[in-house]
């Protein structure tokens, strides 16, 4: 086990984790951006503010690059499917990958998880968020070019 998988002096140690299910969970429901702020959050709890902010960052750039992706692919329900079940595996990579070993020494510790339904609810509340952004940046884009729809015509 590395440096990088024990919480440091400065985290708490009993402050709860996100597991692999939960993070897989809130992706499904809030897309990657989900499972990245809880890995991220995981970070912050084992005291690594360095390497959530690291995460956060990285885990922006990748899921906008996947948003443009999506983009390049046909617009269906199983693209759309597809697409959800590869941001699934991408989230249980990094959680496994980046943080498997400090979660498991956690558990083993006697340390508290979240429950899955907390993190269906930060996917949740994430998704609806990304959702709203989208909406606002739209209506700015298309306010910035001039090309509002007009309203429908009064009635006489």
């Amino acid at each position: 086990m590395s440096d990088l998988d024990q919480p440091s002096s400065a985290g708490t140690g009993d402050a709860p984790l996100y597991g692999p299910r939960g993070i897989i969970i809130g992706t499904i429901l809030g897309s990657l951006a989900a499972g990245v702020l809880m890995i991220s959050l995981n970070y912050l709890a084992l005291g690594r503010a360095n390497l959530a902010r690291s995460v956060g960052l990285a885990g922006i750039a990748v899921f906008l690059a996947f948003i443009g992706l999506t983009f390049l692919v046909p617009q269906t329900l199983g693209v759309a499917l597809l697409l959800s079940v590869v941001q699934a595996l991408i989230a249980y990579f990094l959680v496994d990958r980046l943080q498997g070993a400090a979660i498991a020494y956690h558990m083993s510790h006697g340390g508290r998880m979240h429950s899955s339904v907390r993190a269906a609810l930060v996917g949740f509340l994430t998704g609806t968020t990304l959702f709203f952004v989208l909406i606002m940046l739209t209506a700015l884009y298309l306010t910035a070019t001039g090309q509002v729809p007009e309203g429908p015509a009064p009635a006489a």
